[in-house]
């Protein structure tokens, strides 16, 4: 464990000169630690007004972190220069607006954290071409997202679009962005995954060890174009639960090799066809509790997963079954009484 041999603490009002101000008498808490446990390792600056400029005081910042604050608008030049900053935490700043150019030389920067602000549109020219690994958008009212908002990231492999306002999702986002292992748009409004919906996340070039995970569950989801999953070979996760599937193409799994959580529970699924069943990629887990399952299906879906060994969880609908024919037999017996 390395140990620190002395710390400076630096108190004061900064007042970081720029074209377009962005904060105004914001708190701000800055460290030269990628973990700061303790208050000692911080660079403590009262108030920051104007922009995020490499100053004396910020300029060695690793972390920088505005909460709580009120900032609706991240201005051109917001943040600039910043020659060793590697996470950008802006949550919870009631955020309404991010200007092209908000983010500008930060060529160590691997994380922003936007969310819990009230972000409406993701525009263009905001994030193109930066160097990010990290990007979470989550918890803001995000309905609108510019054609080419995300293209060109070449290393971002973690997107957070959870708990907004989205209703479409367009295939041809992400252009030049291939490296996305962790790709999260739950709890949104979205109706229909169209074909190739990921065609622009999946890379042939990907490690064989990296696996992707795609999470949209709790939508409301009522059509999954037969070739949305096209292309897409091995995954970590596929979440689709919680939406309103009724049916799945025969075709929908054809290029996936394996998943190990498949979440299929809380749709409208009343039966899957046994040639949907060997379309099924090969999973640790499929998860298809919270279905209304017809029982009869339900029967041959165990058959089928017994025969192939699967594990295909319907715990729930299986008792609901079990109950059902039980009260069939009582009111049979009932009945001839």
């Amino acid at each position: 464990t390395m140990k620190l041999i002395y710390v400076t603490l630096i108190y004061v009002v900064a007042v970081q000169c720029c074209k377009n101000p962005t904060f105004e008498n914001v708190k701000i808490k800055a460290s030269k630690y990628f973990s700061a446990k303790n208050e000692s390792n911080d660079i403590q600056l009262d108030t920051l007004t104007g922009c995020i400029t490499p100053t004396e005081e910020l300029k060695g910042a690793l972390t920088i972190t505005i909460t709580k604050q009120h900032v609706p608008i991240l201005k051109e030049g917001a943040v600039q220069n910043m020659p060793w900053l590697h996470d950008l935490i802006l949550e919870d700043n009631g955020i309404e607006e991010i200007q092209p150019g908000a983010f500008q030389n930060l060529e160590t920067l691997v994380t922003i954290d936007l969310s819990k602000n009230q972000i409406k549109v993701v525009r263009e020219g905001v994030f193109n071409g930066m160097e990010l690994k990290r990007l979470l958008l989550n918890n803001n009212q995000i309905s609108k997202i510019e054609p080419g908002a995300f293209d060109n990231m070449p290393n971002l492999n973690r997107i957070d679009l959870d708990g907004n306002q989205l209703q479409e999702w367009n295939a041809d986002w992400f252009a030049n962005t291939p490296n996305i292992i962790n790709l999260s748009a739950r709890d949104n409004q979205i109706k229909k995954l169209p074909a190739d919906a990921f065609k622009n996340i999946y890379d042939v070039k990907k490690s064989s060890k990296t696996k992707l995970s795609i999470l949209f569950g709790n939508n409301k989801i009522e059509v999954v174009d037969k070739n949305a999953f096209k292309g897409l070979k091995d995954l970590e996760m596929l979440d689709i639960e919680k939406n309103y599937i009724v049916n799945l193409d025969d075709e929908l799994f054809s290029d996936m090799k394996s998943v190990n959580m498949l979440l299929l529970g809380g749709n409208k699924i009343k039966c899957l066809s046994e040639s949907v069943l060997d379309s099924l990629p090969v999973t640790e887990l499929t998860n298809l509790d919270n279905n209304p399952i017809n029982c009869v299906c339900l029967k041959s879906m165990k058959n089928w997963s017994k025969k192939t060994r699967a594990n295909i969880k319907t715990s729930i609908r299986t008792i609901e079954c079990m109950q059902e024919r039980i009260k069939n037999v009582l009111d049979l017996v009932k009945n001839r009484q």
